[in-house]
């Protein structure tokens, strides 16, 4: 079987995508949660993608939706992973389980 890469087409084609068993987002739930931690850290979309998913140029091609699927959900999964005790989650985006509970406090980002 051949492997393809799924594109999510246009600004609403992220409109729920399952990035996880049970959670749903779209476009504005991406880019609001990514701007909130970025402004608490003090960092670009470059860079969070650059850390989140190795790849810097995907925060510019978020809001057309030239994204995978699957990079989408890591790097909202990179987030909830690395989210900052002192700041709250966006209280209407689903945010996925994060992997430890000490994930946030033993992996601090520094501004590049």
């Amino acid at each position: 079987m051949a492997y393809q890469k799924k594109h999510c087409e246009g600004i609403d084609s992220l409109e729920g995508i399952l990035y996880d068993t049970d959670i749903v987002l779209n476009t504005d739930h991406v880019v609001r949660t990514a701007e909130r931690y970025m402004a608490a850290r003090g960092i670009a979309g470059s860079t969070l993608c650059r850390l989140a998913i190795g790849n810097s140029t995907m925060w510019t091609r978020i809001p057309s939706g030239r994204v995978t699927v699957r990079n989408v959900g890591r790097l909202m999964r990179w987030l909830s992973d690395h989210w900052p005790d002192h700041l709250e989650w966006p209280p209407d985006v689903p945010r996925p389980e994060p992997a430890s509970a000490s994930a946030s406090e033993t992996k601090e980002v520094k501004a590049a």
